[in-house]
């Protein structure tokens, strides 16, 4: 798999879980939506959007965060992907995923 399938792979392992969490997303912050916005930038040369209505959170504005999950691809918001939530279970995947991505973004900055 390549980078972004691996992303993604990672995203839909995960997504679940921080959907049904109570209250949902509440792991999501500003400062994962800024990595994402730096991330996106200085490694593809894309500048991000946020979305017109963020969804508030008892941390504040998430201006990638919606009532449907974020709303930036995998690959783009590489922290939030690998996913560091202290609170839940690791799904079933998740360690030998997170090992493939970080072999292959090794590859990538080689």
């Amino acid at each position: 798999m390549n980078l972004p399938e691996l992303y993604k792979e990672m995203a839909r392992l995960t997504e679940p879980i921080c959907r049904n969490c109570k209250p949902p997303y509440h792991c999501c912050s500003n400062a994962g939506c800024q990595h994402a916005w730096n991330w996106t930038k200085n490694t593809y040369g894309l500048e991000m959007m946020p979305s017109e209505v963020p969804f508030i959170l008892g941390v504040g504005r998430v201006p990638f965060l919606t009532h449907h999950g974020c709303m930036v691809p995998p690959e783009y918001r590489p922290l939030c992907t690998i996913w560091l939530c202290k609170d839940a279970v690791k799904p079933v995947g998740y360690a030998e995923l997170l090992k493939e991505i970080a072999e292959a973004e090794r590859e990538r900055f080689r």
